[in-house]
């Protein structure tokens, strides 16, 4: 049994789980999530493992992901407004003329 900060499941089950974000299948899963793993453990916090044998007779194909307590991930905003009411700053965006 999974630990509440952990889960475990197939590459299948991963892409049924984050469906509602990103349309994806369980062999692009497979095939490219290995790219995201140093990324997701630098800038999030998160532990990754593929290649893990889940049940006796599977293929090896179990992923793992664990959260630290201490994720970084609290640090990003969920709100679907942008920062600052969604005006360009610091040069960034359309330059308004007088």
């Amino acid at each position: 049994m999974a630990k509440q900060d952990e889960w475990r499941g197939y590459p299948e089950q991963l892409s049924m789980a984050i469906s509602p974000y990103v349309t994806v299948n369980g062999v692009w899963v497979g095939r490219t999530l290995p790219w995201f793993i140093p990324v997701l453990d630098k800038v999030c916090g998160i532990k990754v493992e593929m290649n893990k044998q889940l049940r006796q007779g599977d293929n090896q194909n179990g992923i793992t992901i664990r959260v630290s307590k201490v994720s970084k991930v609290s640090k990003f905003s969920t709100s679907s407004e942008p920062p600052d009411g969604g005006k360009p700053s610091g040069g960034v965006g359309r330059q308004q003329f007088p």
